[in-house]
């Protein structure tokens, strides 16, 4: 079965914890490498084969996480086909937003600061991807980079908007300064270039 957030999260956990040329994960990649579906994205098969109903859309946190496992994969990936595409996918919606309407959100998940990144689809996690793939200073990102700096406090640090309540990790509290907020977020704003 394919589950593209989970395909997606683990090729780039595991080129991170040093398994890049592991046979395993090249099959991984080779998976992610095939054709997408029609509007240039993924979804998990157990939604894509859900019977009597019309052909749905890709899911936005598959395909954050997708975009991070390409941004993770490196240069010789991004001209690939897949991959071209759902750079597409997220530039042609201003990186966050619905197609039919660039004024809302594609879900609520993109317009928060969440650590550390996990299932959701957060605005760091697809301004640092496209950065790191040279698109940050594309302006059609331009509402989503004013989105983060929006969110940038006085003393020119980021909030954290979200984390999980059982994490196991002391990140932080909702809805103040965060350390790891923060970093990601000028990491993001280097990368723009």
């Amino acid at each position: 079965m394919h589950l593209s957030c989970l395909l997606g999260y683990n090729i780039k956990t595991f080129i991170k914890l040093g398994y890049r040329d592991d046979r395993r994960i090249g099959k991984s990649v080779d998976l992610l490498l095939k054709p997408c579906r029609f509007d240039g994205g993924y979804l998990c098969d157990m939604h894509e084969k859900r019977a009597g109903r019309k052909q749905p859309k890709s899911c936005i946190r598959g395909l954050v996480k997708t975009l991070e496992a390409f941004a993770e994969l490196g240069p010789e990936y991004w001209d690939h086909p897949s991959c071209a595409k759902l750079v597409a996918y997220f530039l042609d919606r201003n990186g966050i937003y619905k197609r039919s309407d660039r004024s809302q959100p594609v879900n609520k998940d993109v317009r928060i600061l969440s650590f550390p990144f996990l299932w959701n689809s957060g605005l760091l996690q697809i301004l640092l991807s496209l950065g790191w793939m040279g698109h940050g200073k594309d302006e059609r990102l331009q509402s989503a980079r004013d989105l983060l700096e929006s969110k940038k406090g006085d003393d020119g640090k980021y909030p954290l908007d979200w984390t999980p309540t059982q994490c196991p990790w002391n990140i932080g509290k909702r809805g103040t300064q965060n350390k790891w907020v923060t970093f990601y977020a000028y990491l993001a704003k280097k990368h723009r270039g």
